[in-house]
């Protein structure tokens, strides 16, 4: 009798505690960053995440939203993880971070065709109408200097539909991350030739993280942070995004 009500004892637990283990988390279609295969997230911040955490006993339950959704999950909510977020003082206070989890390479591209756009500066966006998604983190940059500078944004929930916005010629340049408008223009069925960067904002070339609103368990967090820091004091992380870099070169096409 005792040995019966031990097995069923240990079977409630059980469950729980694997439960405590499953991180609950959001991302965006953000190819080749994060994105939906075959019905699971895949991309490189996933690729990341699952190395890091896989031989510490933690699972993931990730959902596809557009950016502003995640995002404001992510902020608002507890103890739900958002990636591939970039660090920016705007948003320091807003998360507690982890990671990193991606290199960030934030810029502005345009058709190759398009010969009469020429950006040396800020000032000479103001020009053209530029294509952003809504949160993303050269949104709010641009967002930050629109008025002072008179910039035209044309402002999306997501990021393939500016890459069809810009191949039908509705705007003038895309603007966010250069891997990423490279990738979609492939996937899409459009040929990456016909694109070129035209401005950058090496400001915003840092890393993307793995974020967490205030609310959540600091003891949680302390957790995966000293997995993440110990990845990348072994060397992990700056392996992983040497060879990111030289497989997707393609996407610093000359100005």
């Amino acid at each position: 009798m005792h040995r019966y009500f031990l097995s069923l004892i240990c079977l409630i637990i059980l469950p729980l505690t694997a439960a405590a283990k499953t991180l609950q988390m959001v991302t965006d279609d953000y190819p080749p960053y994060s994105y939906k295969k075959n019905g699971s997230i895949s991309g490189i911040c996933m690729d990341v995440i699952q190395n890091v955490f896989g031989e510490h006993d933690y699972d993931f339950n990730v959902l596809l939203y557009p950016f502003a959704r995640a995002y404001v999950t992510a902020r608002d909510g507890e103890n739900i993880f958002q990636f591939c977020v970039a660090r920016t003082p705007e948003r320091e206070e807003l998360f507690q971070w982890i990671g990193p989890v991606g290199p960030s390479y934030e810029g502005l591209v345009a058709l190759r065709k398009r010969a009469d756009i020429s950006i040396d500066a800020d000032s000479d966006m103001s020009a053209h109408t530029i294509g952003t998604v809504i949160e993303d983190v050269v949104d709010q940059h641009l967002s930050l200097i629109q008025e002072e500078l008179g910039l035209m944004l044309d402002k999306a929930s997501g990021y393939r539909q500016n890459i069809r916005k810009l191949m039908a010629g509705r705007i003038d340049i895309w603007a966010g991350n250069i891997f990423v408008a490279f990738q979609l223009a492939e996937e899409l069925g459009y040929d990456p030739e016909d694109l070129r960067v035209v401005y950058t904002f090496p400001d915003l070339h840092k890393d993307f993280y793995l974020v967490t609103g205030l609310k959540s368990d600091p003891d949680l967090v302390k957790d995966l942070t000293r997995i993440f820091d110990s990845y990348v004091e072994k060397g992990g992380y700056e392996e992983m995004k040497k060879r990111f870099i030289k497989s997707r070169a393609f996407g610093f096409s000359e100005q």
